[in-house]
């Protein structure tokens, strides 16, 4: 048996199913239901049985998943030891709300390199409405999330109810950020009301907030386009006469804010506020890089101060 295979077998094991691991370690499901199969063939007996939702670990294969937990992890403490390479990389998948990705995926990436070379981090913009089904169908373990005041209760009821563990981070607010040119840009504020006229480009997450931010608002304004990323909507406002209204923090680095080719400008009319949270699966179902990626992610927030 390889060590790759514990890994698999381990990873099966806390997903709870073939295809959610396969999913999360980059492998084709009918792959990783071969691996299963010879390794079971090599032990002679069954790890898991199937299930209406996936798999469980049988009798035999609970004894045998903690004495693959002692191997990986004293395969990874011989590395160390000797300062060798560890072969076998392992990912941490992070889902994150797509405007907060380029303020926390290179932090992170850089962290995570510092501390562990053979950590491999896939971050994946995913909407906030969307983390806690990822989660549950085994794209992640870990998801950064964002919702309004009305919302968030809901997000961590939900949340809980399904056994995972919601964290708040972050308290944001949303602004308004127009072009240079624009006859808005030297405002230091603004209605909501007051831009009814403006071209709106956003993430598409942006108009499932329907809260404390009411959905008329978005409907009032012309929505100009869609982009999953925020670096094309910052080009798009750049470009094109429109605008965005996005959390305040995911342009706070911007280039183009620092350049100011792009304003910030706050905005009022409605509950402006954006909460930044967790939703994880519990500790002892994390590996140790995921572990490691929620300090970090709570040490990235913790030295950041609440938008005004």
């Amino acid at each position: 048996m390889k060590f790759r295979d514990l890994k698999y077998i381990i990873e099966i094991a806390k997903i709870g199913s073939i295809s959610g691991a396969a999913k999360k370690l980059f492998v084709g499901q009918t792959s990783l239901s071969a691996i299963l199969r010879t390794v079971e063939k090599e032990i002679n007996f069954d790890l898991f049985t199937r299930t209406p939702s996936g798999v469980k670990l049988t009798p035999k294969g609970e004894e045998a998943l903690q004495i693959m937990e002692v191997l990986e992890d004293n395969y990874q403490r011989m590395c160390d030891l000797a300062n060798l390479p560890n072969l076998q990389p392992t990912t941490c998948n992070i889902l994150c709300y797509p405007a907060l990705c380029p303020e926390i995926g290179p932090f992170l990436s850089m962290k995570l390199s510092e501390h562990n070379n053979h950590a491999l981090l896939h971050m994946q913009e995913t909407l906030s409405r969307k983390s806690i089904t990822s989660i549950l169908n085994g794209n992640a373990n870990i998801a950064v999330s964002a919702a309004t005041n009305l919302e968030i209760g809901m997000e961590q009821a939900v949340a809980e109810n399904n056994g995972l563990v919601f964290e708040p981070l972050f308290v944001d607010q949303f602004c308004l950020c127009v072009s240079a040119k624009s006859h808005y840009a030297n405002y230091t504020e603004i209605n909501i009301n007051e831009i009814i006229d403006l071209n709106i480009t956003s993430t598409s997450y942006s108009p499932q907030f329907t809260g404390s931010f009411p959905s008329y608002n978005f409907k009032k304004l012309h929505q100009h386009s869609i982009f999953d990323n925020i670096d094309c909507i910052m080009r798009t406002i750049i470009r094109c006469d429109v605008a965005t209204i996005v959390p305040a923090f995911s342009v706070e680095n911007s280039p183009y804010i620092k350049n100011k080719s792009i304003h910030r400008i706050k905005l009022t009319g409605f509950d402006t506020a954006i909460n930044n949270f967790f939703i994880h699966r519990p500790a002892d179902q994390l590996s140790k890089n995921e572990l490691q990626s929620l300090e970090l992610i709570r040490d990235f927030f913790s030295s950041t101060s609440n938008p005004q």
